[in-house]
């Protein structure tokens, strides 16, 4: 039993110490990824394994049987990590020094890559798109050696990254795919539309029949929809949603940090402090409506962190289910999608609210179209070797799925033992059966309700000790979520 404890507290530090690892990494700073590993063994040493196996034959309940499954799957994570993470590191500082040859010379990749998501002018784009898939690519090598080596890792564990992360890969395959076929008819009726929109803010048209990766690139950082969105107030605006909803200032510990860097990469990422109760969110901001949806999203990954009661064991505090953090950040983001937001919050009229929404909503479609087609590369991609036919593979998966010619120099990027994609779209059909329970009890502007923060905190408080959809009544659907989806369309 002592050895058990003192896993469960070299689990929590490591993950604490990765989270803020790979937060600095987002931020250009210089990383420290293989450190934590090396101070923490027990979070990912094979006798761990052993003394969860055996601490799991002697335990007196399901319960107790179940914590120590979630316990064991982190810690034989954390072991198929451990070595890469020196790679890891050395890819990390690679990709922040890297430069890419621009329109107009020469600028730092990380700033290329945002550069690139904000240029209107389609050929310039064109150019850096090239400029920084070439510069990327000049890791492939690397890349490929350290998706090789986890994948010899998790072997000799005897298991998968599908395994690890609790799910059927062949079912959530069968589920995007029926995802893709029942969405297909609206993404391709309603995307031309969403061009237009361009075309009506004087941005350059784009021939529809040659559209690019870097093209929907471009649409999703909804730089169309800004007009609609005061400059300057994201974080009041935030501050004030997370007050209406009644979340007790007390147990909050969450820290926000905007500010613009040229070398961060777009979005939010959130490090969870070693301390319970603790967690920073850092977006550097690309100035469009996107960052409304990156910070909200954040926030729900924040406040779940923060409210997970301090004396949780690690198994539920630091391992489970990615899914359910996946859920609340989606359920977060989708407030920058509905037209009450835009009338009662941002002061918009009927018209333009109703406008603006469809234009988010079409976002949310491409985005579950694309999680689709990564989900189902994922699933090749960690049961082959990288090669130039999985190059392949990733290019012809996402541009059927999004009707626009991919890159696929890109292939290796985003590659990760927790299944980002797969997460995010099995976080999307739990978020079909959370939604209606979130209705029900603190209906429709629920992001305004004081009565969503207590009911929310309940929920976290366990944190993986609790199946959220069974706790609410629902059952989560993928399908169910692409229906709420194009209803809204």
């Amino acid at each position: 039993m002592e050895e058990v404890l003192r896993i469960r507290r070299e689990l929590a530090l490591l993950r604490a110490a990765r989270s803020q690892g790979w937060c600095r990494v987002h931020r250009g700073l210089a990383p420290d990824l293989a450190g934590p590993y090396q101070r923490f063994r027990a979070a990912r040493h094979g006798d761990s394994l052993r003394a969860i196996d055996e601490a799991a034959r002697r335990a007196g309940s399901e319960e107790e049987r179940q914590g120590l499954a979630r316990l064991r799957a982190a810690v034989a994570e954390e072991r198929a990590r451990s070595v890469v993470t020196r790679l890891e590191e050395e890819i990390a500082a690679a990709e922040i020094a890297a430069v890419a040859e621009g329109p107009e010379g020469r600028l730092p990749l990380r700033s290329a890559l945002r550069a690139l998501v904000l240029e209107p002018q389609r050929g310039r784009r064109e150019r850096l798109a090239d400029a920084c898939a070439r510069a990327a690519a000049a890791e492939e090598g690397r890349r490929a050696d350290a998706i090789a080596m986890q994948q010899e890792a998790l072997a000799r564990t005897g298991v998968t990254a599908a395994q690890l992360a609790g799910f059927d890969p062949a079912k959530l395959a069968e589920e995007a795919q029926v995802a893709l076929a029942r969405t297909g008819d609206a993404f391709r009726e309603l995307l031309p539309w969403a061009l237009g929109r361009w075309v009506a803010e004087g941005v350059q048209p784009l021939p529809r029949g040659d559209l690019a990766d870097h093209d929907l690139g471009w649409l999703d950082s909804a730089a169309f929809l800004g007009g609609i969105f005061p400059a300057g107030a994201l974080t009041l605006t935030a501050r004030r949603l997370v007050e209406a909803m009644g979340f007790d200032a007390r147990r909050q510990g969450v820290r926000l940090d905007v500010e613009r860097r040229e070398q961060a990469l777009v979005g939010a990422c959130v490090a969870r402090g070693e301390k319970p109760g603790q967690a920073a969110i850092f977006l550097a901001p690309l100035g469009t409506p996107r960052d409304w949806s990156d910070l909200f999203g954040a926030l729900a990954i924040a406040l779940r962190a923060v409210s997970i009661a301090p004396a949780a064991p690690a198994e539920d505090a630091w391992a489970g289910d990615r899914a359910q953090e996946a859920a609340f950040a989606a359920l977060f983001r989708g407030v920058v999608r509905q037209p009450l937001f835009f009338r009662r919050v941002l002061g918009a009229g009927g018209a333009a609210a109703e406008e603006a929404a469809r234009g988010a909503n079409v976002l949310a479609l491409l985005e579950l179209r694309r999680l689709c087609a990564l989900a189902l590369y994922e699933r090749e991609a960690w049961s082959r070797p990288p090669s130039r036919s999985l190059a392949r593979t990733f290019g012809e998966l996402c541009a059927e799925a999004i009707g626009a010619r991919c890159d696929e120099r890109w292939y290796l990027h985003g590659l990760d033992l927790a299944l980002p994609a797969s997460t995010a779209l099995r976080g999307l059909a739990l978020l079909a059966a959370i939604e209606p329970a979130v209705l029900e009890r603190c209906d429709e502007d629920w992001w305004r309700n004081p009565r969503t923060g207590p009911w929310l905190q309940g929920l976290w408080a366990r944190g993986a000790a609790v199946d959220v959809a069974a706790l609410v009544g629902g059952a989560p659907s993928l399908d169910g979520y692409a229906r709420s989806l194009l209803a809204r369309l």
